[in-house]
């Protein structure tokens, strides 16, 4: 899908679904799944390669951030299907030259949808470097809102984990249901944090390689409390990544104490019966000169040795506080 936005006008915004497009007076022209054919049209009117998919995928810092006919060639990760347990990485590459931003996309992403609707319903005036911007603020800001979301369901977990005992299980949860939780989290975390980065560095790439007059230099100023704000937005991530560290620790660490307590209750118990077991063990055995056995008190004293037994133990665990 080919559609581009002229800018200051109500017709602004114009999908394009066939035939020759007529790209003179765009602004933004945004490649969503783009066909060959729609690839080629852009890239003779730009007279500029365009990135196949293969190298948006490369990692070298080289094939990501790259000067090419005046036009900067930035490619950078985004985060999408947030509100899933399965969240996604798409590469965006965003080709901003002086009168015009591409940016080649393979699915669409909330962020661009909010700034087409804006485009559409306001029809702003704006150039190629407002544009930039003006996406840039749209995906920090979806990726805030997930912070945000991500800060409230870490903190229920907190309170979760670190309640008593009896409310935990009044909620009808458990701790090793909170270490999965707190495992997605931490890679939902993980994950926003690789993307903000990458788009720090194209943000950073950006201001870097701008003509210092003009346009050029208001998108320099404008850029600075951009990466300012995108930095603010990452030490929230590290913030939020140290919380799940802890809390992983920490729950770890709470359920090697129960561990620790069942088994403590087993051992006390197979020690406490033991004098008893010992006493039946004894008269259990078949020898015939044993003269307890014939006797009619014999029955009653041996239960009640065995009462006594059981009965000492407990009460020198209690007095010692092991139980």
């Amino acid at each position: 899908m080919l559609r581009f936005y002229q800018g200051g006008a109500a017709d602004g915004w114009v999908e394009e679904s066939g035939g020759e497009p007529a790209l003179e007076q765009a602004i933004w022209i945004d490649l969503l799944q783009p066909t060959p054919a729609e690839r080629a049209a852009v890239e003779t009117f730009l007279g500029l390669a365009l990135p196949s998919r293969d190298e948006m995928r490369d990692i070298e810092e080289s094939a990501r951030f790259y000067l090419e006919g005046g036009a900067r060639f930035m490619t950078t990760n985004v985060m999408t299907k947030l509100e899933t347990d399965e969240p996604e990485v798409q590469e965006i590459t965003f080709v901003l030259s002086a009168k015009h931003l591409v940016t080649l996309r393979y699915q669409d992403l909330r962020p661009f949808q909010r700034l087409i609707r804006r485009y559409q319903r306001l029809a702003p005036k704006r150039n190629s470097g407002d544009v930039l911007l003006d996406l840039y603020g749209q995906i920090v800001e979806r990726q805030a809102e997930v912070l945000e979301r991500i800060g409230r369901e870490l903190d229920e977990l907190s309170r979760l984990i670190f309640s008593e005992p009896s409310k935990r299980a009044k909620k009808r949860q458990n701790l090793e249901g909170a270490l999965s939780s707190l495992g997605r989290k931490g890679n939902l975390i993980s994950r926003e944090r690789e993307s903000l980065e990458s788009l720090q560095r194209s943000a950073s790439f950006a201001r870097q390689n701008v003509s210092g007059e003009g346009d050029g230099l208001r998108l320099e100023k404008r850029l600075k409390p951009a990466e300012r704000d995108l930095l603010s937005v990452i030490d929230h991530t590290n913030f939020l990544s140290s919380k799940v560290s802890f809390m992983l620790n920490a729950t770890l660490g709470l359920i090697s104490m129960e561990q620790n307590a069942i088994v403590k209750i087993f051992t006390i118990a197979s020690v406490a019966f033991l004098p008893p077991t010992l006493i039946a063990s004894i008269y259990g055995m078949n020898f015939s000169q044993m003269p307890e056995l014939s006797q009619p008190w014999a029955y009653p004293v041996a239960l009640g040795l065995m009462v006594i037994t059981l009965l000492l133990p407990l009460w020198y665990f209690k007095r010692r506080g092991w139980i």
